[in-house]
């Protein structure tokens, strides 16, 4: 092969390039009291067991349990990076990503037996719709039926910036109360990297 007879080696991806400072002190300092304000209180939440005979959602044992939706976000790229790629000595070339069409899906991850993704039954979202037309109303964002899931092509619609999530929020919020097994519960909402 003729990359090998000019020097070249296949070699498997390592550590790709990110933007430091998740190691930082303030960062570290404020990950743990995070992390602890949690633990402080997880007998509040529904936590899935760690037996593995006996997996399964545990129930909170305190009289006003708290449930815990975490937003996520996830880019579906047309050109995804290959586990090797050819090398010439020490010298390796840049991951390309400006090429090729994305999708990117934003969900809510529900820590509850109702999850794994926030949705309502299609009797709950009637009613939820009956009070706020708006959920009906096409957007910019393509949500699944029934949800505040949604997805959008990044190069083609908008991108998913700070009005996109937070139109995201106000649908999920309108859509909360009518989610019959969350009656009782109060409900937090953890989103990563937000100020």
């Amino acid at each position: 092969n003729d990359l090998r007879r000019w020097g070249a080696t296949f070699k498997e991806n390592g550590a790709r390039p990110y933007f430091e400072g998740h190691e930082r002190q303030d960062v570290v300092e404020s990950r743990k009291a995070f992390i602890d304000s949690f633990l402080s209180r997880q007998d509040s939440f529904y936590t899935v067991s760690d037996d593995p005979q006996l997996p399964g959602w545990q129930v909170p044992t305190k009289q006003n349990p708290s449930i815990i939706l975490f937003h996520d976000e996830s880019t579906f790229k047309s050109e995804e990076v290959a586990p090797k790629r050819w090398c010439f000595g020490d010298s390796a070339p840049f991951y390309s990503k400006s090429k090729g069409r994305s999708n990117m899906i934003s969900d809510f991850v529900v820590a509850h037996p109702s999850g794994p993704f926030f949705s309502l039954n299609p009797a709950e979202y009637a009613r939820a719709l009956q009070k706020y037309h708006q959920l009906g109303a096409p957007t910019v964002l393509e949500y699944v039926l029934n949800t505040a899931s949604a997805s959008l092509n990044v190069g083609y619609d908008n991108y998913l910036d700070n009005a996109a999530v937070l139109g995201q929020c106000e649908r999920l919020f309108q859509m909360i109360e009518f989610k019959e097994c969350f009656k009782g519960h109060t409900i937090e909402c953890v989103f990563d990297q937000a100020r």
